[in-house]
């Protein structure tokens, strides 16, 4: 086997190992401190190879990210078929492979730059005099570029390698004072440390020192988030509530065809059972009513009644319709009956769902693809966190895809909220690692931000997270019902949410290191060729 076929299998092997150590994380999630070795012993190998182009560089990357990420997002599979879009079988199995792939490739066209970037560094002049720096380059570029997939439409933090550590609770817990690209830091650099020692087995010594130095990284990052985690649960405090939080239970298909009515009821039985278990505050899932949503409706004035009678706060996932533009939002109906004159309004919408991004083209070229939303017009999103003061405290919400990006659940609790709601739909995902990937981003967000999340999701999974992260009681997929539990408010402030993401921030700025000691270099040069004229 030759030099090249030896990196594409090992990329392979790599990229496999770690989608499913992410899209698996409650069995496989261990797998992310060795699965990246082969991948490191590739770059190496990259690196070494004379007269490799740039361009082959990147498409090793490209190579690795597509197989990386077709596996994080298989469970594209289950939204098969597509029928409540309108669209046939043939055309249902065209999307999903477009989905599949083709977001896959969308991520992995940013992700070869990885490649690129790493053995662009290792040609110039500061990795050759201080080696070390080979090691600790791929641990900076890899968790800046899950960083910049938070910046663009385009840009789907759903594989980010954080995830897959979640179930362990401790490896992440670090995330309350540096926030998530720190693991994602933690995670490549202990592989690559591994990747080294085995690199370097000849040299047993020096072998010895990268394996010890990737354990004692492992084992200090262990203990770290055990004391955290600690810290996390002693600083709770006195002010508890009891929240509820509703499963409708509605399919993709039945979401969009029930009557109006029926979903109402179903809603208000399931909140009667929760306010008589205790509840003071019921959340409701995104658009748990799927029409907009008027204070003065006939709907309305069902859930005020109920709210009335039960004097509890609910939450209420509908559209709303303002001055000709449309919102996923939620609606807030005060223990008086009274709805509350704060909206939340998604503030960040689901590409081909919510709206089609770049529209006129998509509509000329793959015109097909404009019809997966369900909505023949797009619709407008959020730009404030609007948090709700309330009776019982200060929530703040987020809707489905708000809650994979970090920055918006930061911008809620620096605006004062003291719980996190998070109203989702996960129908599509059915009872596939779609839906644990997802709510596995939700336990991130409750680590970083030292706050309780309440969330409820249309077919589930509906649950209480703590402020570590752990989950304190759920709701199983694709089941009806109602879950009450008891929560903190909190207005712990965490590292992360006073300096957010100033940790990648500083990833940035060290990629260029190399760069401008080139520049340095190049005119220390010109200018002693100047002198000697």
């Amino acid at each position: 086997m030759n030099e090249r076929k030896k990196i594409f299998l090992l990329l392979l092997t790599s990229g496999i190992l770690t989608g499913i150590s992410v899209a698996f994380s409650k069995y496989l999630g261990f797998l992310e401190w060795i699965s990246l070795i082969p991948l490191v012993l590739a770059l190496n190998k990259l690196r070494c190879l004379e007269n490799l182009k740039l361009r082959h560089a990147y498409l090793y990357g490209l190579f690795y990210f597509e197989c990386f990420y077709a596996v994080c997002f298989h469970w594209f599979i289950y939204l098969y078929p597509l029928d409540f879009t309108g669209l046939n079988n043939f055309y249902s199995v065209i999307v999903i492979i477009l989905a599949c792939f083709g977001l896959s490739f969308l991520q992995a066209l940013f992700g070869g730059l990885v490649f690129l970037i790493y053995v662009l560094v290792s040609r110039l002049t500061l990795p050759k005099k201080f080696p070390i720096i080979n090691l600790i380059s791929l641990p900076v570029i890899y968790s800046f570029y899950e960083f910049t997939q938070t910046l663009g439409w385009w840009g789907v933090p759903w594989g980010r390698l954080s995830l897959g550590q979640v179930d362990m609770l401790l490896p992440v817990e670090a995330a309350s004072l540096f926030g998530s690209y720190f693991i994602t830091a933690v995670i490549v650099l202990v592989n690559s440390l591994l990747a080294f020692a085995l690199t370097e087995m000849r040299d047993g010594n020096r072998s010895k020192k990268y394996a010890l130095t990737a354990l004692t990284v492992f084992v200090a990052n262990m203990a770290l988030g055990s004391v955290l985690m600690l810290m996390g649960e002693r600083a709770v405090g006195e002010d508890s509530i009891t929240v509820g939080v509703v499963q409708g239970n509605y399919d993709s298909t039945e979401k969009w065809t029930s009557s109006p009515q029926s979903m109402l009821d179903k809603h208000l039985d399931l909140t009667r059972g929760a306010a008589s278990d205790g509840a003071e505050l019921v959340i409701w899932a995104e658009t748990a009513l799927p029409f907009g949503l008027h204070p003065k409706s006939i709907y309305s004035i069902q859930i005020s009644e109920v709210a009335r009678e039960y004097g509890i706060t609910v939450l209420v996932g509908a559209m709303s319709y303002d001055d000709g533009e449309e919102y996923n939002a939620v609606f807030c109906y005060n223990p008086d009956g009274t709805v509350d004159e704060t909206l939340y309004k998604k503030r960040h919408l689901v590409p081909f769902g919510e709206y089609v991004p770049m529209r006129s083209f998509i509509e000329t070229v793959v015109p097909f693809m404009s019809k997966i939303s369900m909505l023949d017009e797009d619709m407008t999103p959020g730009t404030d966190s609007e948090i709700f003061d309330t009776d019982i405290g200060k929530v703040g919400s987020l809707i489905c895809f708000d809650s994979i990006y970090e920055m918006l659940s930061r911008d809620s609790v620096r605006d004062g909220a003291e719980l996190i709601a998070i109203s989702t739909n996960d129908s599509w995902f059915s009872d596939s690692a779609g839906i644990y990937m997802h709510n596995n981003q939700a336990r991130l967000r409750a680590i970083e931000n030292g706050r309780y999340v309440a969330r409820s999701a249309n077919t589930g999974i509906s649950c209480f997270i703590s402020s570590t992260g752990e989950i304190l009681s759920e709701l199983p997929p694709l089941t009806e019902g109602y879950l009450c539990e008891e929560v903190y408010l909190s207005g712990r402030t965490t590292l992360y949410k006073i300096i957010g993401n100033t940790f990648v921030y500083l990833l940035g700025t060290t990629i260029l290191v190399p760069f401008a000691y080139e520049a340095f270099l190049e005119i220390k040069r010109k200018n002693a060729n100047k002198c000697k004229q």
